[in-house]
């Protein structure tokens, strides 16, 4: 029987709405009932074993995002358990820690750093990793003159150097143009192997369903159906009644999940 990897047990999570800024300020200073709850995550339970691929289905807003982060550790759940064996990859969002004035190839050497990279191991790297990202000819142009999803190639190939068996995908899966697309699916796809658990929140699927064969769908905080691919694939498609209307704090996650390239480098 496959080992238990990933084991959610009632987890919820709760933001609060804030009219303000003034409002959100005042209730952290003194702790004020301001602002209107929005429960992201009412009751959220599964296990994924390992070996398994996984699609976090869920129309936008709908609590993937934040349950990838809670799997991930990056936040906390007000409620609910959250079992991790292994430390995942964490795949959301590259760009971040990008310093658009520095050439591409300064920022490859600052990450390789803050991987634990020795500077041998930076050296011998450096030509296959750049010609990965398509930016051999773009080393020493500062990263906001190079082409858009240029910081988002060159982090994905840092990142997929070392090969885990443990991965969190962001539901961000396009690189640009269809051309690039093809050579970042094309490094993907030979990084998934049998053995390793998969998870993706899945936004584009014509991604997800080339590499998963189970799907997790999020509505309203909770979970309306677990099962096979594209059994869940055509669950979420033939519910439209699940687009729910838009709180304040989902406006402001959405212009985030919108953020272009164009506006980091």
């Amino acid at each position: 029987m496959s080992e238990t990897i990933i084991k959610v047990d009632h987890v919820r999570k709760t933001y609060r709405n804030y009219k303000s800024n003034f409002q959100k300020l005042r209730h952290m200073l003194i702790l004020s009932g301001a602002g209107e709850k929005n429960r992201v995550l009412k009751d959220v339970s599964f296990e994924i074993k390992k070996g398994e691929k996984v699609a976090i289905f869920g129309y936008a807003h709908g609590g993937k995002s934040t349950l990838m982060h809670i799997i991930a550790g990056i936040i906390r759940p007000e409620a609910g358990t959250v079992e991790v064996k292994g430390k995942p990859e964490v795949m959301f969002d590259y760009r971040l820690g990008v310093e658009p004035s520095l050439s591409a190839l300064d920022n490859y050497e600052v990450h390789a750093k803050l991987l634990g990279w020795s500077r041998a191991q930076i050296k011998e790297r450096q030509k296959e990793i750049f010609q990965a990202a398509g930016l051999s000819k773009m080393k020493d142009i500062p990263l906001k003159n190079c082409p858009k999803g240029s910081a988002t190639r060159l982090g994905f190939v840092i990142e997929t150097m070392d090969m885990k068996d443990f991965f969190l995908v962001d539901e961000r899966m396009t690189f640009g143009n269809n051309k690039i697309n093809e050579r970042y699916l094309e490094r993907f796809a030979k990084l998934v192997t049998p053995e390793m658990t998969l998870v993706m929140a899945a936004n584009d699927f014509k991604y997800t369903r080339q590499f998963c064969d189970r799907g997790i769908v999020l509505h309203d905080g909770v979970i309306v159906f677990d099962g096979p691919y594209e059994e869940a694939y055509q669950y979420h498609k033939g519910h439209p009644q699940h687009k729910s209307s838009k709180t304040a704090v989902e406006v402001v996650e959405e212009a985030a999940e919108d953020y272009d390239d164009d506006e980091v480098i």
